[in-house]
């Protein structure tokens, strides 16, 4: 990714949310299918993990632009966002009670 892209990426992300969260969606896909080949969530429920991921990532994007510093390419960044945030929805799984059929 060159600069100009990156550039363009956090302008986006800054003024135009939709766009933004448009643009992730490739990465988004690519790892929760990652985090669904290592076991973490079943394949059947690929669109569900997507759609969270989405939610949670639009209620953060405020945080995501506050804190990112430039440090790195803003897709790096972000790769790191959505990640986390597939393990938080693991973690929360591994918490919530069992139901019994």
């Amino acid at each position: 990714m060159d600069l100009a892209t990156h550039t363009l990426d956090f302008e986006l992300l800054r003024r135009d949310r939709n766009r933004f969260i448009l643009q992730c969606q490739r990465t988004i896909a690519i790892i929760v299918r990652f985090h669904i080949q290592k076991g973490m969530f079943p394949a059947s429920e690929f669109d569900d993990i997507v759609q969270s991921v989405n939610e949670e990532l639009i209620r953060r994007l405020d945080g995501v632009a506050r804190n990112f510093n430039g440090s790195v390419m803003l897709s790096t960044y972000m790769n790191v966002v959505i990640r986390n945030i597939c393990l938080r929805i693991h973690e929360r799984r591994l918490r919530a009670p069992v139901t019994e059929p």
